[in-house]
């Protein structure tokens, strides 16, 4: 299985981060429930290990769905 990782130039995690937004509904305040379901559950439909994956989210700051967008995708992709 593969790992979903942070680049904004590969479509795969562009589609993961937009449909995490929508599930998280960010037009409704405090939409995060603290956990990572939304970002497991897509990992899941995509193929992807998620065990793995969201131990490399974690490194990132990736504690739960909000996390994802706001601290993974700014601070891995700068990584790379």
């Amino acid at each position: 299985m593969k790992i979903l990782f942070p680049d904004r130039r590969d479509e795969h995690w562009n589609d993961f981060c937009e449909q995490l937004f929508e599930r998280l509904g960010y037009n409704t305040p405090g939409s995060c429930d603290h956990s990572l379901d939304n970002s497991r559950m897509l990992l899941e439909r995509g193929g992807y290990d998620v065990k793995q994956t969201l131990a490399y989210f974690a490194k990132y700051g990736g504690h739960c769905d909000c996390e994802v967008l706001l601290n993974v995708d700014s601070n891995a992709v700068e990584d790379k």
